[in-house]
């Protein structure tokens, strides 16, 4: 008869991933028996065979609507018996619904065995659906789902084999970052992460830390044989950003032209105080001088910033050339231009030329100087292009376009 106490425990059990198992009874009733009766319980009846070896209820085994499955339990009456082992040390040939029940408790850890991440529920409805169809087609209350097939409870184990992997955090990583791959535990599966469709060396655990690009899945087995590879996940590295940046000055008008890698975002300082989120600016300057821009790009794994010098040239007033009476030639030139201009008051001199993104190529300074003068520079080793020359002498500016062939 049922028992609370007896109950509650098989319930336990259930719920702690357990399949219990009974032995459905030797008395030949359809009576419910306990604790194979319990919904929790798989009720096995016994398989006997006939004169001719054909498979038949067993005359003895219990039988009812509570059956779930048959196993063979032998029948001694025509000579078919279990062998099991006895006290003692030895075997002997038995009958009965508890020589059946270990078989299917054998057929029951081959599925787990088979596909160890199974439920009770799922492990159940293979070993009750699995079966060889015995008696009426169908269910029935002397075989139950059937008879017990191994093989097939095997084959069906390990197809709803399923593993999945996932990632701890973003796949896109930086350099030098890592990610951490996972796929469920368990201590009956063997674990083999790949790279590429390649094994990795050592990483024989259900988690693995990614720290290169690469697609990445996981081989899984388990002690039964069963086998699958996962899914997969690609996991890339994002460059730190490296910023760099060119530049054509117009007057006092400045195009910038971004050349930075692995950004996202930019910031500018043009260093007059101005500022610019945009890609590419373009920036007017008041007055002329020189002007350090930064440029700061921006990424999730970091900044990037670099610097240079932008000068912005004064351009000269016809009243400013009369009275520095500036001459350049020859113009075009190839080796050397020769710069002469006559100063009726001393002055601090300043000569600059300039390619035409405004990078300063060369300078002179001369103090106090006055009088007519003369300057010879050697421009063969520029390549052919327009220049800029500008002459300075305290605060009046000239500037002239060089051609050098």
């Amino acid at each position: 008869s049922p028992s609370a106490a007896q109950e509650t425990a098989i319930n336990t059990t259930w719920s702690s991933g357990k399949l219990p198992i009974a032995a459905a009874g030797n008395d030949n009733i359809s009576s419910p028996m306990y604790p194979a009766s319990y919904i929790n319980v798989v009720s096995v009846s016994a398989v006997g065979v006939d004169a001719s070896y054909n498979y038949i209820p067993a005359s003895y085994s219990n039988y009812g609507s509570t059956i779930d499955v048959s196993a063979p339990g032998g029948e001694l009456a025509t000579g078919f018996g279990i062998i099991s082992t006895i006290p003692g040390n030895t075997y002997d040939i038995y009958q009965g619904t508890s020589m059946a029940s270990p078989l299917v408790t054998g057929v029951a850890d081959l599925i787990f065995a088979s596909n160890p991440f199974l439920t009770n529920t799922q492990a159940r409805n293979i070993l009750q659906t699995q079966t060889w169809d015995m008696g009426t087609s169908g269910y029935d209350i002397y075989y139950g789902n059937g008879m017990v097939c191994a093989i097939c409870a095997f084959l069906e184990a390990c197809d709803q084999m399923a593993v999945t992997i996932t990632a701890s955090g973003s796949t896109t990583i930086c350099t030098g970052g890592s990610v951490t791959l996972n796929a469920p535990y368990n201590f009956n599966v063997n674990y083999q992460w790949k790279k590429n469709g390649v094994n990795i060396a050592g990483a024989t655990s259900n988690s693995y830390v990614a720290t290169q690009a690469g697609t990445y899945t996981l081989y899984v087995q388990s002690v039964a044989g069963c086998y699958l590879t996962t899914n997969a996940i690609v996991v890339t590295i994002q460059p730190n950003p490296v910023s760099n940046f060119t530049y054509l000055v117009t007057g006092n008008n400045v195009n910038f032209t971004n050349t930075s890698t692995g950004a996202t975002s930019y910031s500018w300082n043009f260093g007059d105080a101005g500022t610019s989120s945009a890609t590419n600016p373009s920036h007017t300057y008041a007055a002329p001088g020189p002007y350090n821009v930064t440029l700061t790009a921006t990424n999730a794994c970091g900044t990037s910033s670099i610097t240079k010098t932008v000068n912005i040239l004064n351009t000269a007033s016809i009243e400013n050339i009369e009275q520095l009476n500036v001459n350049v030639f020859p113009n075009p030139a190839s080796n050397y231009i020769n710069i002469s201009y006559s100063l009726e008051i001393t002055h601090d001199l300043r000569i600059n030329l300039y390619n035409n993104l405004g990078q300063l190529l060369y300078t002179c300074q001369m103090d106090n100087m006055s009088g007519t003068f003369n300057k010879e520079i050697d421009i063969s080793s520029l390549s052919a292009g327009m220049y800029s020359l500008e002459i300075n002498a305290s605060g009046f500016s000239d500037v002239r376009k060089i051609i050098i062939q």
